[in-house]
C-alpha cells in the first residue's frame, strides 16, 4: 500500500508539474506575442513622435500666414499634417520563390518565375517636419496578392516547380520619409511590413514535360512541399520601395518584397525572432532621429537603406531557419520586383 501511495503521489506531482510547466510556457508565449506588436507599435509610432519637439506647433489645425509673394512668413505656424486620404494602389511583377530545406536529398529548390498581382487599399498620412521640404510618410492599408507561373511566362522547365498561391496582408504599412516636391507631390522612400495568410495550390504546383508526364523531380517536390499542404499558412513580409506622387492625384511606385510562409507556426519562438527584428529598427530610429536634425536632405536616404538592410539581413538569417536566433525550420521564401500605380481617393 505504501509502494502504491508513493508511486500515485509521485504521478500527482509529475502531472501538475507538467500542467504548470505548460501553464507557464502558454502564459509566457502570450506575454512574448503582445510584447512583440508592442515593440513594432512603438517602432512605429517612434517614426512619427520621437521627433515632435521639431514641429513648430502640435495642433493639426494651424493656421499658414503668407506674404505678397505667397511664401510662409517667418514665424507663423506650421501645419503637421500635409495630406491624408485613402489609396488604392495595383502593383504587378514578377516572382522568385526557393525552400531551402536540407533533409531533403535529391531535391533541387527549382521554382518557377511566377507573375504576380497585388492590390492594396488603406489610409495614407504625410506629417510636415521642422526640415523644410521633408515630410514623414505612412501608409496603413490592407493587401490581396496573387503569385502564379502561368502569369506572363511561358512553359516551364520540365524540372521546375510551378508557382501558384494567393494571400492576405493584414497589419500592413508602409513607413519612411518623403521629399516634397510640390503643392501635393512628393517622392517618398519607405520601408514596408505585413503579417500575411497564405494558400498554396499544391493540385498545381508540379511541372509536367512534353510528354504530359510528371517530370522527375516531382516526387522530391511533392514530398517538400507537403509540409505546407493546402490549409491557410501564416506569414510575414517586407517591403522597400519608392512612390512618386505626380498631379491629378496618380502616383507611380517601384518595390522590392521579401516574404516567408511558415510550414506551422511556433508562437513562443515567432515572438522571439519578431521582438529581436524590431528591436534592432527601433535602435534605428534614433539614429535617423539626429540625421534628420543634422543632415535632413539625407534623412530619407539613410531611413530607407538602414532599415530596408536590417530586414533583408534578417530575412536572409531566417531563410534556412524561420524563428532565427531560435532553431527551427526553413520557411518557404519569396522574392518580388513590382511596379505600380497608385490613385488618391
Amino acid at each position: 500500500m505504501k509502494i502504491s501511495t508513493n508511486v500515485s503521489n509521485k504521478i500527482m506531482v509529475s502531472s501538475i508539474s507538467k500542467s504548470w510547466e505548460l501553464n507557464f510556457k502558454y502564459v509566457l508565449s502570450i506575454f512574448l506575442v503582445a510584447l512583440m506588436f508592442s515593440v513594432n507599435s512603438i517602432n512605429a509610432q517612434t517614426l512619427f513622435d520621437d521627433d515632435d519637439e521639431d514641429e513648430t506647433d502640435s495642433t493639426e489645425t494651424s493656421m499658414f500666414e503668407f506674404n505678397s509673394d505667397n511664401n510662409l512668413l517667418p514665424g507663423s505656424k506650421m501645419m503637421k499634417k500635409f495630406m491624408e486620404h485613402p489609396f488604392a494602389e495595383i502593383q504587378y511583377g514578377m516572382n522568385n520563390s526557393s525552400y531551402k530545406i536540407d533533409n531533403i536529398t535529391g531535391f533541387n529548390n527549382d521554382f518557377s518565375p511566377a507573375g504576380s498581382f497585388k492590390l492594396k487599399i488603406g489610409d495614407l498620412n504625410l506629417k510636415t517636419t521642422k526640415a523644410d521640404g521633408i515630410l514623414k510618410y505612412n501608409a496603413s492599408y490592407f493587401a490581396l496578392t496573387h503569385f502564379s507561373s502561368e502569369i506572363g511566362q511561358s512553359d516551364s522547365d520540365s524540372n521546375q516547380i510551378r508557382f501558384n498561391a494567393w494571400r492576405i496582408s493584414l497589419f500592413a504599412d508602409d513607413e519612411g520619409y518623403a521629399y516634397k516636391l510640390g503643392e501635393e507631390s512628393y517622392l517618398a522612400l519607405y520601408r514596408g511590413s505585413s503579417i500575411n495568410w497564405n494558400w498554396l495550390d499544391l493540385d498545381d504546383v508540379y511541372s509536367k514535360n512534353s510528354n504530359d508526364t510528371l517530370s522527375p523531380n516531382n516526387d522530391l517536390a511533392k514530398q517538400a512541399m507537403s509540409n505546407f499542404g493546402e490549409q491557410a499558412r501564416f506569414g510575414n513580409s517586407f517591403e522597400a520601395g519608392l512612390k512618386a506622387k505626380i498631379a491629378g492625384g496618380v502616383g507611380i511606385s517601384a518595390s522590392y518584397e521579401r516574404s516567408m510562409i511558415f510550414p506551422r507556426v511556433l508562437f513562443f519562438k515567432y515572438a522571439v525572432s519578431s521582438i529581436t527584428e524590431g528591436i534592432a529598427l527601433s535602435i534605428t530610429n534614433s539614429f535617423v532621429k539626429k540625421v534628420l536634425k543634422s543632415s535632413p536632405d539625407y534623412a530619407p536616404i539613410v531611413n530607407f537603406v538602414l532599415k530596408n538592410a536590417i530586414s533583408f539581413g534578417f530575412y536572409e538569417l531566417t531563410s534556412k531557419n524561420m524563428n532565427w536566433p531560435l532553431n527551427t525550420t526553413a520557411p518557404l521564401m519569396m522574392d518580388s520586383y513590382r511596379i505600380g500605380i497608385t490613385f488618391d481617393m
